[in-house]
């Protein structure tokens, strides 16, 4: 019989910093830190039920002896071993994962969810983990047609491996971005009703560990994971105010990733292209 804990509720400790300031009536600077602390922080959707396998070595042991009465012992020992590979795990003691095909599943007696021998996902809570970062944006406007602006976002980790986290069985992830930014150009003209600008950004891959989505083991460093496409991309945007009637209308086109640079955004996705949305509205 097993029994499954209670989840705890997450405790958020967090400070924060800022500063801003307009300079000249032209330029603007916001600027801000701050540190976080989670206790009882809740982990992935990770596989909480045991399953049973068939131990590799016994396994082998019985079917060279079972094949042995049908084919000759060098025949049978061979079969044994392919076959007994195939549907046997290893010990546990050998410390070595599982490969072959479950035999049982352990699940918890103590609540109604778990009523059925169902594989269980569920979430756990672990020690506690800290963070901190800094966030930075700038404005400035050159005239009355012609602004620039900026911005740039940095976490401290992205990335937390089991050791540096007490009670926790799996490593965690952030799930986002150490470093990200934006540089936007942007002109208006408002007399002619119309307006146009040009945004860079770019963010830095991450490792992924989220339920059943998680990167894939770095080859180069042991016991991390390999990020996700890092990728710096171009998008513009127009939009126009027809000269006729009230001009309430407004015609918009915003074109992302101009260029198409191939990414994906996270473990799982598809690789993402251009992206082109328009929008006509009107205001009443």
């Amino acid at each position: 019989m097993a029994d499954i804990a209670p989840i705890k509720p997450t405790v958020n400790t967090v400070l924060e910093a800022g500063y801003k300031a307009l300079i000249g009536n032209k330029f603007q600077i916001s600027a801000d830190g701050w540190w976080e602390n989670k206790k009882n922080f809740t982990g992935p959707l990770i596989v909480e039920s045991p399953t049973v396998f068939l131990d590799r070595a016994t396994t082998i042991q019985y079917l060279t002896a079972l094949f042995s009465n049908i084919m000759p012992p060098a025949q049978a020992a061979a079969t044994a071993a392919q076959v007994g590979a195939g549907m046997a795990g290893f010990s546990a003691a050998t410390g070595a994962q599982p490969t072959g095909i479950p035999l049982a599943t352990v699940v918890p007696t103590n609540t109604s969810l778990t009523e059925r021998p169902d594989i269980f996902l569920t979430y756990r809570n672990f020690g506690e983990v800290n963070l901190y970062g800094a966030d930075l944006a700038v404005d400035y406007v050159y005239n009355s047609h012609l602004s620039v602006s900026g911005s740039y976002s940095w976490v401290n980790k992205d990335f937390f491996p089991r050791a540096e986290v007490e009670n926790a069985p799996t490593d965690i992830a952030l799930n986002a971005t150490r470093n990200k930014g934006s540089v936007t150009v942007a002109w208006r003209d408002d007399p002619r009703g119309w307006g146009a600008e040009v945004r860079f950004r770019g963010v830095k891959g991450f490792p992924v560990n989220s339920g059943v989505y998680v990167s894939a083991p770095d080859p180069d460093h042991p016991g991390e994971l390999l990020p996700t496409d890092s990728y710096g991309v171009f998008d513009v945007q127009g939009t126009w105010r027809p000269p006729f009637g009230s001009r309430n209308m407004l015609f918009s086109v915003n074109v992302q990733n101009l260029f198409n640079k191939r990414f994906a955004t996270f473990v799982g996705v598809p690789n993402l292209g251009t992206v082109a949305i328009t929008k006509l509205s009107y205001t009443f």
